[in-house]
């Protein structure tokens, strides 16, 4: 999110070039601008203490997740990071209608020579092509920028609502709602599913309930990441992210475990590869 301070910099030098500014003004303007990053970073250090406290820690946090290599994450280059999170992350995220309104508003936004706007488009901008010159790329990375996606896509959707209300002599309300209930139809589904599906056991705990029920206890497991929970259990267990990570069949085999619990969560990653 420090990308948020090129927005703020942005700002104070649009309203520092404003002509009308007297050299009174300009004193204050620029005190303001000192305290605005001086606001950035004390409000930095009391939302983030332990940065400060265990810069040991966040540095190697920063340092994971710089890293240039895992599994179904890595390959792309910085055009093709981007070309990812323009066409793939964001409209799974907000499905492509919105995705679609969303450029519209942007358009819109140039179009109206709107600054306020521009600005925020900006902050996107920057934010989209800092992230895709990490080599790799993951979908969480754009959640900072959808609630701005969002706003444009509303705000394409209340122009094309004004339109097709003139146009129709309806009422701009009417058609609004009209075209708004369609782009939310899908979203809504899809957080309907995900509503019934938490009131069910997900298939980790089932599998959980499979093994406790038919595998003999004191038995030798080796398991993947998001797989059945089976700590406090009476099994020998091994546990890492992915089971083919430095070992083969025979090795599992030789050190004699008797089984081996995968995760589509793991494999799928490799399979998806070339």
């Amino acid at each position: 999110m420090v990308v948020l301070t090129a927005v703020l910099l942005a700002v104070d030098g649009l309203l520092l070039w404003r002509p009308r500014f007297s050299k009174t003004n300009c004193g204050i303007s620029f005190l303001h601008v000192a305290a605005g990053f001086i606001a950035v970073v004390l409000g930095f250090a009391l939302s983030t203490p332990y940065f400060f406290l265990d810069f040991g820690t966040a540095m190697q946090n920063l340092k994971v997740e710089a890293r240039s290599t895992h599994i179904g994450a890595e390959g792309l280059s910085p055009i093709g990071n981007l070309c990812f999170y323009l066409t793939q992350a964001i409209p799974g995220a907000i499905t492509w209608p919105c995705a679609i309104l969303a450029a519209v508003g942007f358009l819109l936004a140039f179009w109206k020579f709107q600054a306020k706007q521009i600005l925020l488009i900006g902050f996107v901008g920057v934010f989209l092509g800092g992230i895709s010159f990490s080599p790799l790329h993951w979908h969480r990375w754009i959640i900072q920028v959808i609630p701005v996606v969002v706003l444009f896509s509303a705000g394409a959707l209340d122009q094309i609502a004004i339109a097709f209300a003139k146009s129709l002599k309806a009422s701009t309300g009417a058609v609004l709602s009209g075209v708004l209930l369609l782009t939310s139809a899908w979203p809504l589904y899809r957080t309907v599913i995900v509503g019934i599906q938490g009131f069910n056991p997900s298939t980790r705990v089932l599998a959980r309930e499979w093994i406790l029920a038919n595998v003999p206890s004191g038995s030798r497991i080796a398991q993947e990441w998001y797989t059945a929970p089976l700590a406090g259990t009476d099994y020998m267990l091994f546990e890492q992210f992915s089971l083919a990570s430095g070992r083969t069949l025979e090795d599992y085999s030789r050190e004699r475990y008797n089984y081996l619990v995968v995760s589509s969560a793991v494999y799928g990653r490799y399979l998806a590869e070339r």
